[in-house]
């Protein structure tokens, strides 16, 4: 179960944590345990002797340790390569990937049939198999809780594959007979050791990283490039978040948070924003882009990553005298909140897709109850520019909730942003504010910039049939993978 956990994180950090991944390396990790326990009982029906365990952990934690030094020289030419949506390459390494897990899961899945095969023999009147077997599952309840909340946090994954495999190379002396077996055990052990000591540390690293950290969560990455600091997470095809000192627009989904107060009339002075939420914060280009019109903004940002939290108040310039910053979970961060908001902004992802707590009616009831009188909420999603199931899932369950909905296409990009409030409004309302403001020197240039994208590109859809999302059925996951797998068909 360590060895999954461990594989699953080092994975997901290049080809994400979709549940297509997951079920990848589940289903083939399976296979490897089902050929081991059928070797593993051959094995011992001719070895069945305590040293002949002893060196199938011996061996599979020599290749436990090897995991890592085969799997992330094809993970960084992944990395490379998914950007370029070079899909025969890409997958071929995923095989590759899983293969190099294969021999160390079937030397393991040898274990539990040779070690009750011995069990048999010694004392076949005695309650040895099932002590066994509990031990086994408990082994596998600490193999579970262990990389994911203390190894991969604490050492990375990489590190954690070597810990894994050393504490099976030290497990082996147990079952040893002569000295010589023990010698060559240790320097086993110290070579193990040794690896663990000097190999390089941070997975796909560069030389452009700021920052490398593998959180409870995900891979989050800080880097400098060519004077833009970029928060990435995991395979680093997205940019959560960016910055620049001399640079205020970056023509993506976070500045039209500024568009969200313009959809009712205002006169030719900016409308009141007292309160907002951000849901997903990342590195808080959204906050720093309201600041800069707004200046007297309160926000809350909700952030569940507390790596994130800590990268974006020492890279990114956060405004701090306006911030309050949560580690928390943003539906329930928002739960909690007594503030009345102006504006929510939800602009959190897992992998390429929202997670499906943040999408559904039950959600959406409870921003509409915590939005003012003009509040709008406003949601970047992913998408592609022909067909985005998943947009139109969340589009038709906002819809069921609020009275009205909008939706913008960020140009050149695969981001929607979803509008949504409790009063009526339109497209001409939009126009007319950006026709109020666009011509006068007194308001900010990233303000009339961002409005002139939403007047370009905004529009009021037609609403899609088919299912709501709900807390009970939310299949975010298969409609995100629908997207990717129509994008990938039509790959040429």
């Amino acid at each position: 179960m360590a060895i999954e956990m461990t594989a699953s994180r080092m994975i997901s950090n290049v080809y994400s944590g979709v549940n297509v991944v997951w079920a990848a390396i589940i289903g083939s990790i399976l296979i490897y345990l089902a050929v081991g326990n059928w070797l593993g009982s051959r094995y011992m029906a001719k070895h069945s002797t305590l040293p002949n365990l002893a060196r199938l952990v011996l061996l599979a934690g020599v290749l436990t340790c090897l995991i890592p030094v085969i799997a992330r020289p094809l993970l960084g030419l992944a990395a490379v390569k998914i950007p370029q949506v070079n899909i025969p390459v890409v997958s071929v390494i995923f095989i590759g990937v899983l293969l190099t897990l294969s021999l160390p899961m079937i030397l393991l899945g040898m274990i539990t049939p040779a070690a009750l095969t011995l069990i048999r023999i010694a004392e076949p009147q005695k309650e040895g198999a099932g002590i066994l077997l509990a031990a086994s599952t408990t082994g596998s309840f600490l193999g579970t809780l262990l990389p994911i909340f203390f190894l991969i946090p604490q050492f990375g994954s990489t590190r954690t594959f070597l810990i894994i495999g050393s504490f099976l190379i030290l497990l082996s002396v147990v079952g040893l007979s002569t000295k010589k077996q023990l010698g060559t055990h240790l320097l086993l052990l110290l070579l193990a050791l040794l690896l663990l000591i000097f190999f390089p540390a941070k997975p796909l690293n560069s030389n452009q990283d700021l920052l490398s950290v593998e959180s409870t969560y995900q891979l989050v990455r800080v880097q400098q490039e060519n004077g833009f600091t970029i928060l990435c997470l995991n395979e680093g095809q997205g940019i959560q978040s960016i910055y620049h000192p001399e640079i205020e627009n970056y023509y993506g989904p976070w500045e039209q948070i500024l568009t969200a107060p313009f959809f009712f009339s205002v006169s030719d002075s900016l409308p009141e924003v007292k309160n907002v939420a951000i849901l997903g914060f990342a590195g808080g280009t959204a906050a720093r882009q309201l600041v800069k019109v707004f200046p007297e903004v309160g926000i809350d940002g909700f952030e569940i990553d507390g790596e994130v939290v800590d990268a974006a108040h020492r890279f990114f310039d956060l405004p701090e005298e306006n911030l309050t910053l949560q580690t928390n979970d943003g539906r329930i961060g928002l739960l909690q909140s007594n503030t009345e908001y102006d504006i929510v902004m939800v602009d959190a992802f897992n992998a390429h897709y929202i997670p499906a707590n943040l999408c559904t009616q039950e959600f959406f009831r409870i921003v509409s109850s915590k939005l003012s009188q003009r509040g709008v909420m406003l949601m970047n999603i992913g998408g592609t520019s022909e067909n985005h199931p998943l947009v139109d899932a969340i589009l038709r369950t906002a819809a069921s909730v609020f009275e009205s909905v909008f939706t913008l296409q960020i140009p050149d990009s695969y981001n929607y942003v979803l509008y949504a409030m409790n009063f009526p409004s339109s497209v001409e309302i939009i126009e007319q504010n950006y026709a109020n403001f666009s011509q006068s020197e007194r308001y900010p240039s990233l303000l009339k910039e961002t409005l002139s994208i939403a007047v370009n590109g905004l529009t009021k859809p037609e609403i899609p049939s088919g299912i709501l999302l709900t807390d009970d059925h939310a299949p975010v996951e298969r409609l995100a993978d629908l997207t990717l797998f129509n994008a990938i068909r039509s790959y040429p």
